[in-house]
């Protein structure tokens, strides 16, 4: 069916929603932010290598998609105008929030505050990784950049997960931040505090935290314990994950030498050498492809480590 359909192609998706889930496997996966792919027309943009199908819809979003859930249909001319409008919104949308994060000088190790507003952010998000209700703990929060996308979104390290987000929905902090008690903090040290270290009781948590940390002598006692997991999962995300975006060596030794699984994938499909690579570190993805981890493998986005 790939072969069928080209560049310009208008599509739909007719299929029950278990079936498109379980179609999706292997071509990019499935998320709730996918929802707006099941009765709205779309345009196929591209065609990739792995012959899956680029869809672009009207919100702006692009979604690799299994060429088998597809179907080609003609539209009016007023149909099609239509449809470009919407498009074109959405552009200029884009456009703007580009513009706000250039304004804004915003890099990857950023400290951004993110909208505190609930009804703002939701509108914010649309078109822009959309809105989730687990985001919430967000809002408010300061947190880290940790990718730029060529769209103008980023992606912010916050309140123990990783997001996407509109730049209009976060602001830049400066290099110093107030707190409620009126005390400065140096964003090197909220950097390091992202994930508190406290002793919880929860030995996978203690042991990500202190792998983003970089608390190697921690980690080191932590791998000890016969109750531990090397793969296990706190906020979203393994101890290989926090530590190999945020560079931290030693512990990436460390973690590789108990066996770790370096190919898990957190809810955006990012592995460690995605995270390696949002953190601008070559020698963390130069041991992970040593440890035979897959340098060339997709997140959700279609991303290869390379790509990032």
């Amino acid at each position: 069916m790939s072969q069928q359909l080209q560049a310009g192609d208008y599509v739909n998706i007719d299929l029950e929603l278990e079936i498109v889930q379980s179609l999706q496997h292997g071509h990019g996966g499935w998320t709730d932010n996918m929802f707006e792919c099941l009765g709205t027309t779309g345009i196929v943009q591209s065609l990739d290598e792995d012959y899956d199908v680029v869809v672009v819809y009207p919100s702006g979003n692009r979604w690799t998609l299994n060429p088998a859930l597809l179907t080609r249909i003609d539209l009016t001319f007023e149909q099609k105008l239509a449809l470009q409008r919407q498009q074109t919104t959405t552009i200029q949308a884009r456009t703007a929030a580009a513009a706000v994060a250039s304004h804004q000088g915003l890099k990857v190790n950023d400290m951004v505050q993110i909208c505190s507003d609930l009804e703002k952010i939701k509108n914010f998000q649309r078109g822009h990784g959309e809105w989730a209700e687990a985001m919430v703990p967000a809002l408010g929060k300061v947190g880290r950049v940790v990718h730029l996308y060529t769209d103008g979104d980023i992606k912010v390290q916050v309140a123990g997960g990783s997001w996407i987000f509109n730049p209009l929905a976060v602001a830049k902090v400066s290099q110093t931040h107030c707190t409620e008690g009126g005390n400065e903090e140096r964003l090197n040290a909220m950097l390091k505090k992202l994930f508190d270290a406290q002793i919880t009781g929860d030995i996978h948590e203690e042991l990500v935290k202190a792998s983003a940390n970089g608390d190697a002598k921690r980690v080191e006692d932590l791998l000890k314990r016969p109750n531990v997991d090397v793969n296990g999962i706190f906020a979203g995300h393994t101890a290989l994950q926090a530590a190999a975006q945020n560079g931290h060596i030693e512990i990436v030794r460390l973690l590789i030498e108990q066996d770790v699984n370096t190919e898990i994938e957190d809810k955006d499909g990012d592995r460690a050498v995605h995270h390696a690579a949002f953190g601008n570190e070559p020698i963390v993805l130069e041991l992970l492809g040593k440890a035979g981890a897959d340098l060339n493998a997709r997140n959700k986005r279609r991303q290869t480590a390379l790509h990032i």
